[in-house]
């Protein structure tokens, strides 16, 4: 018989320690994740399912944040559902809270800022569009979405030099919203007085769209602001 070595059974503290070490660790994880682990531990602790463990922690999250994503997608289904304004916000707060980090959260984000706007609650309204610029790449439709939402709320409650900048970020980028965000632009700059920034901003537009619908009226304020 072979002589047994002085580490092959450690201590029974030293077990209890591993043990409780391993459930600290394993409340950090989502619970399905957690007892796909805790039915391998034996061979998890022997060594010889290492490579099966990162393979089973990587595939049960990825499993736990799909069915996050589906659910919460369900449930900005069932929010924007609502026609009362009242309880549509309602449900896209409890979302935005029950679901934090999902894509649907952040997209609830961009329509609670409407939703809020709809309610005449600038203030909430501005903090909606605020986060949801935080969340969403820079370069993104969201994000333009986003800081368009924000620069007419600033512009609601008079903060005039904010909503300039956030008209001008939102138009220079390549997201769609280039020839909105000019008009918006060139009209706050009128309202500060000042005119050569409207000008100019009016006739980037014609030059972006020489066939729009809107031509006229930028015309006519080109000969507003040129008097």
């Amino acid at each position: 018989m072979g002589k047994k070595t002085l580490n092959e059974h450690p201590p029974l503290h030293a077990q209890s320690e591993t043990m409780d070490l391993q459930e600290q660790i394993l409340t950090f994880l989502p619970p399905q994740v957690a007892d796909i682990i805790r039915n391998y531990l034996r061979e998890i602790l022997s060594g010889i399912a290492i490579v099966v463990l990162v393979s089973i922690i990587g595939i049960g999250y990825s499993i736990y944040t799909t069915r996050q994503e589906n659910s919460a997608a369900a449930e900005l289904g069932i929010a924007m559902a609502n026609t009362d304004m009242d309880d549509r916000a309602h449900a896209l707060k409890t979302l935005i809270k029950k679901y934090r980090h999902t894509d649907a959260a952040n997209q609830a984000l961009l329509l609670l800022g409407a939703a809020e706007k709809n309610l005449r609650d600038v203030s909430a309204a501005e903090d909606a569009f605020r986060r949801a610029r935080e969340v969403f790449p820079k370069d993104s439709v969201c994000r333009a979405s986003a800081t368009m939402g924000l620069a007419y709320m600033n512009e609601e409650h008079g903060k005039l030099q904010d909503a300039q900048a956030l008209f001008r970020e939102a138009g220079s980028g390549e997201t769609g919203y280039e020839a909105v965000a000019l008009l918006d632009l060139a009209r706050v700059s009128a309202a500060l007085g000042k005119r050569k920034q409207a000008l100019d901003a009016y006739n980037e537009f014609l030059g972006q769209r020489p066939e729009s619908q809107d031509v006229d009226y930028v015309r006519f304020k080109i000969s507003e602001l040129s008097r």
